[in-house]
């Protein structure tokens, strides 16, 4: 029984999406695999850049090899933190099936145990994407005995529980403070930035302490030591194994061990118990009429507004847009000098360009129209019956994209134009370029979520965090961004950087265009058919 409760969750995940013209299920086993491939290799890069540094800096000369290890574990556990907490709330205390499961001859603890292995399987994946390229750089370039090896890969399967003991646990004060504040998805939602927002200030931070341990070398491991104890621990259990593995068992399966017995005494308690709020008293006034069409808008909107799943995952990269142009703003003349020092006297020239194409590609994370369709699960057919237009409810899932998106892009260019020196077609490319982007991201996001919707999902983190059209919006957003950025550096070979970004605007100019031809036809067929 435990084995089909995990294989049916997975299955939700992994599974089919949607049906073909033949009322067949489609299977995007494939599709999958290609998306998984796709994020190993983009952050194992990623990763093994970062950590080829960490190497040169730690263990080179230094010999401070544990502390290589423990700011890999370390980095490994926020990372599982920042990308499994608001999956560990909805498959623990959110998801759509509690009542059914209980219901049925199951065990509450069979069912406990399947979501917790499949919040096993997904923070596994983020220590694997994250500690495999450490212990590769170490492994090849370092002597490692065999016995350290054992322990580092065994490492890799402890480490998740450590990351899914703080997510449950932050999942849980969620939860709980949200239950005194009336519109919970605000709380989430502020909860949830702060803390990417310590993440993105750590990983900041640790260049800084590169830096600060090539020069004080046994200092800073003594503080490593006394304010990251349980990490250093684990760096140690690898370099020199002992005492150090027991107790890095110690503070991985304890604390795990520990809140799984919580939730094993409290879990129909926890799933079952619904608790309302006071609700506002009721003021008759005057009623407005709409359009269907912006009735529509203003249901998806709210729909992204009050559900704190969606709003992260979607709006993610809005927040990033106009931090990332603030950042430059204090930042931009020490990166135009490193990129100067890289580039040479073209470098002054090449710099404006290049933040006008970071900050218009960050903006292709947004993902909003991209999981619109996704999001009316198995109430489509309400939208579907509705007395609406098939292309004004396509053209209203746009709008609501337009409406919450283009405000950022619009701050964020014009934040641009008082980070680094410009010419005048510069500064309005400053402005257009995000427009145009992220205009082309809504209507291009529709037409994947039409052609890969998901709709039978348990929970609304199945269709904006692991649908095929979400997970296709996020990698291909970050696909795009390295090859634009990429292309900017050898833009200048063979044209003015001016007309490199010239060059952008007309292709998603063009994009842009065909995306709307292909709405009212084909993307409404396509709708109907679904």
């Amino acid at each position: 029984m435990l084995f089909k409760l995990v294989r049916i969750r997975m299955a939700s995940v992994f599974g089919t999406q949607g049906k073909t013209k033949n009322g067949k299920k489609r299977n995007m086993g494939l599709v999958y695999a290609f998306l998984i491939i796709y994020m190993v290799v983009v952050f194992g890069f990623l990763f093994y850049n970062m950590y080829g540094n960490l190497f040169d800096a730690y263990c080179r000369g230094l010999g401070l090899d544990n502390i290589y290890f423990g700011l890999a574990t370390l980095t490994a556990v926020m990372l599982g933190v920042i990308g499994s907490v608001l999956v560990t709330q909805s498959q623990l205390f959110e998801a759509k099936d509690n009542e059914l499961l209980m219901s049925m001859p199951v065990k509450p603890s069979l069912i406990l145990v399947s979501r917790i292995l499949t919040l096993y399987i997904w923070a596994f994946f983020f220590a694997a994407v994250s500690s495999a390229p450490a212990l590769y750089i170490y492994a090849t370039y370092a002597e490692m005995s065999d016995l350290s090896l054992v322990i580092a890969i065994g490492e890799l399967f402890f480490v998740p529980l450590l990351s899914l003991t703080i997510s449950i646990l932050i999942a849980w004060l969620l939860q709980f403070f949200s239950r005194f504040i009336k519109n919970k998805s605000i709380f989430i939602i502020i909860g949830t930035f702060a803390l990417l927002g310590v993440y993105m200030v750590a990983m900041q931070k640790l260049q800084d302490f590169t830096n600060y341990l090539a020069s004080h070398g046994e200092t800073v491991e003594k503080a490593f030591k006394s304010g990251l104890y349980p990490f250093f621990i684990m760096g140690e259990a690898i370099v020199n194994p002992g005492l150090s593995v027991l107790l890095m068992l110690l503070f991985t399966v304890v604390p795990f061990g520990i809140l799984f017995a919580v939730l094993s005494a409290t879990f129909i308690n926890l799933v079952t118990t619904k608790r309302g709020f006071v609700h506002v008293e009721y003021k008759a006034g005057r009623l407005t009429v709409s359009s269907e069409k912006a009735a529509i808008e203003k249901k998806e909107m709210l729909h992204f507004i009050k559900s704190a799943t969606y709003a992260v995952n979607g709006g993610t990269g809005l927040i990033c847009q106009v931090g990332l142009a603030v950042f430059l703003i204090i930042k931009g003349n020490s990166l135009r000098d490193m990129i100067m020092s890289i580039m040479g006297p073209r470098g002054a020239e090449c710099t404006s360009v290049l933040l006008i194409v970071i900050i218009a590609s960050v903006g292709l994370l947004t993902e909003i129209s991209i999981s619109s369709i996704s999001m009316e699960g198995k109430s489509l057919w309400v939208l579907r019956t509705a007395p609406v237009n098939s292309a004004d409810i396509l053209k209203a899932k746009i709008s609501a994209h337009l409406k919450m998106s283009l405000p950022f892009a619009l701050v964020s260019g014009i934040l641009l134009n008082f980070t680094v020196p410009m010419n005048i077609y510069e500064r309005i490319g400053a402005v257009v370029l995000p427009v145009l982007f992220q205009t082309f991201n809504a209507y291009f996001g529709l037409i994947v979520n039409l052609r890969y919707p998901k709709l039978d999902w348990i929970n609304e983190a199945y269709a904006v965090k692991q649908s095929s059209a979400a997970m296709i919006g996020a990698l291909g957003s970050m696909g795009v961004t390295t090859m634009l950025v990429i292309g900017t550096f050898f833009s200048g070979k063979f044209m003015p950087f001016d007309c490199y970004m010239a060059v952008l605007s007309g292709l998603s100019l063009i994009g842009l265009i065909l995306c709307i031809i292909y709405i009212p036809k084909t993307g409404v067929k396509r709708f109907e058919e679904l």
